[in-house]
């Protein structure tokens, strides 16, 4: 595959309020044989505009730094040449 798109609602947190919906997409494209090139775009939109600020804040700290962390996530898994397997989360 060469391009996801994915949008998540209803987050689970009370602390994102404000935060509507998350758009994420990412292209994949190959450099060459052992090479890929990742670019991904993540946006997030507010309830309201008078959240756009608070939204803002959060995108800037603290989705920042979580997307660092997983970048460095994602390099290892696939250097590992292990298969990635990903559960759903299942309700009881």
């Amino acid at each position: 595959n060469k391009y996801w798109k994915w949008t998540i609602y209803d987050f689970e947190f009370n602390s994102l309020f404000f935060i509507e919906k998350a758009v994420g997409e990412w292209n994949v494209k190959e450099l060459n044989k052992n090479e890929i090139e990742i670019s991904y775009t993540y946006t997030y939109h507010s309830k309201n505009w008078i959240y756009k600020p608070l939204t803002w804040l959060l995108v800037k700290i603290q989705i920042k730094g979580i997307m660092k962390r997983a970048v460095v996530g994602i390099k290892e898994q696939a250097q590992s040449n292990k298969p990635f397997i990903y559960e759903l989360h299942k309700t009881v």
